[in-house]
């Protein structure tokens, strides 16, 4: 027990650490914003005794909304959540701030950190909908570049989450929890190969049949070409290990790809 808890408290630390080294480079990256008459709120500063209330007020939500992935995409509300209770203890402890926490509605940074987190969800679904403005001209160009490709771990991620976001309407949260039996490796009669995708179990919301569940199948055929989406996720469903069910991470350290 007494192990547990040291490694459950060993992990929180090095994420509390990681959370406090983003702020800092975020400091170093804001451009000083002239338009703010206000100097001590310009621009953020490291965490430290000195950092005031009313300074934290400003910039926490600015530094939320700034936090992205490598990958360009947004981290989920959840983690956001997460990054602002740890920010929260950081403060309490270095910062001398004795206030609630900052997703508690007593604190007077709630209603700025709440403004952000209700347009969360908007600008989440706007990220994935970017992909859908796409052209075939701007699609031909991710792969001439490398970004989309069959032959590295981080490329074929990246094509595997653009073409089901674009054949299957599929957003992140949906992404992450896909599994490898949802889909089939199937020829029609005529012997053309295709992938056929079946949904998760779902309510009808149609009143006339309010308590029968429903699933959709979605068959997309091999179309010849080096990149069709047959091919794309044969090969990423293939490169997972055997005993790996979850479909939504394909590491760089993955079978059969360098």
């Amino acid at each position: 027990m007494i192990r547990s808890v040291k490694k459950k408290r060993s992990s929180y630390d090095r994420y509390r650490k990681w959370t406090v080294e983003q702020w800092n480079d975020w400091c170093v990256s804001v451009a000083y914003d002239e338009k703010d008459t206000s100097k001590s709120l310009t621009r953020p500063r490291p965490l430290d005794p000195t950092v005031t209330e009313e300074e934290l007020r400003n910039w926490i939500p600015k530094f939320v909304e700034s936090l992205k992935r490598n990958d360009g995409r947004r981290y989920s509300k959840g983690s956001v959540k997460m990054i602002l209770s740890s920010l929260h203890v950081y403060c309490e402890e270095v910062c001398n701030f004795h206030g609630p926490p900052f997703l508690d509605k007593r604190s007077s940074i709630y209603p700025s950190i709440k403004r952000f987190l209700d347009k969360y969800d908007e600008m989440s679904s706007r990220d994935d909908n970017l992909i859908m403005h796409l052209d075939a001209r701007d699609e031909n160009r991710l792969w001439c570049t490398g970004v989309f490709n069959l032959t590295t771990a981080r490329g074929l991620l990246f094509a595997v989450y653009f073409y089901n976001l674009k054949f299957l309407n599929l957003p992140k949260s949906d992404h992450r929890s896909l599994k490898v039996d949802q889909f089939s490796f199937l020829r029609d009669k005529d012997g053309n190969h295709f992938v056929e995708y079946r949904s998760p179990l779902f309510k009808s919301k149609d009143y006339s049949v309010s308590k029968k569940m429903l699933q959709a199948v979605i068959d997309l055929y091999d179309v010849g070409e080096p990149n069709s989406y047959y091919k794309i996720i044969k090969t990423y469903i293939d490169c997972l290990p055997m005993a790996r069910q979850n479909f939504a991470k394909l590491h760089i350290t993955c079978r059969c790809l360098n």
